[in-house]
């Protein structure tokens, strides 16, 4: 896939990969589709799902896209034309965002967060054991699968960091995916703890309420997990690829909780960076 691909034909390759995985999730349920071949597939088409989404928003924000690999692109031959988009269900979407959060090289995470630093964080670099070095190894982990190790190394750095949000999402994100992967309250709860720190240390770190939102509505709380979609909503570029997906998201909590949510906290108002101080020489 060139990198001056039109927009029209990334978006019917990413409608397609959703309605791949909607017909997945389908043909599973009604006993179709083994176990076995139903997790190999889905891991596929999520991972070219999340490849386009990546794509779409290097368009918008102008950078080159990463590289191309094999398998990350489907065929125009088997886009379905003139099929309308359909939003990604919970589950899909929580598939599609962990693999975009983990996306080689600097993650979704770090991407969009390297453009900005908060008064009080210090500037990339430094030796292998400086914090941001130690972040980028856990990241390379959990890209590879290694949670346990990742998540040591994530340890590590809150441990010199308390209050750095990347490392805080992060470990979050990988007990929620482990929690939700064997059903267990326990992880998800544990996961949510360190989601809620990291909204509190920075309320405007759009990607930590999405994943706050998703672990809570694998929690069965979707009241507060369509509350913090919708703090997404109103953080987040307009442009984000994944606002769609995240309004349909939105609509569904708010179905689960009986077409209502409760009184959601406010969107978060950035803290402006102070200006450098003025001479003062006469």
């Amino acid at each position: 896939m060139r990198s001056d691909e039109p927009r029209t034909e990334l978006e019917e390759e990413r409608d397609f990969l959703l309605r791949s995985l909607e017909d997945l999730e389908s043909e599973h349920a009604a006993g179709d589709l083994g176990d076995d071949d139903y997790r190999a597939l889905e891991e596929d088409y999520t991972a070219r799902a999340a490849a386009v989404l990546r794509r779409l928003q290097h368009l918008d924000s102008g950078d080159p896209p990463s590289p191309r690999k094999d398998g990350d692109a489907v065929s125009s031959r088997r886009v379905e034309a003139g099929g309308r988009r359909r939003r990604a269900g919970w589950p899909m979407l929580l598939g599609i965002l962990a693999t975009v959060a983990l996306a080689a090289g600097s993650g979704y995470l770090v991407t969009q967060s390297s453009g900005e630093r908060r008064p009080d964080q210090g500037v990339s670099g430094g030796p292998e054991s400086s914090p941001r070095s130690l972040l980028q190894q856990a990241i390379d982990l959990d890209n590879g699968g290694k949670l346990v190790d990742a998540a040591k190394l994530y340890d590590a750095v809150l441990a010199e960091e308390p209050e750095n949000v990347i490392a805080l999402t992060r470990r979050g994100w990988v007990l929620g995916r482990s929690g939700r992967q064997a059903s267990s309250p326990e992880l998800l709860q544990a996961g949510l703890g360190y989601l809620d720190r990291a909204t509190k240390v920075d309320p405007s770190y759009a990607d930590a309420h999405a994943f706050k939102g998703l672990v809570l509505g694998a929690l069965g709380r979707p009241g507060e997990a369509g509350c913090e979609f919708r703090l997404w909503l109103s953080i987040a570029p307009i442009t984000d690829p994944l606002r769609q997906d995240i309004e349909g998201v939105l609509d569904e909590a708010t179905k689960q909780a009986g077409g209502t949510l409760p009184e959601c906290p406010k969107p978060p108002v950035p803290v402006p960076v102070p200006a450098a101080p003025t001479s003062t020489t006469p």
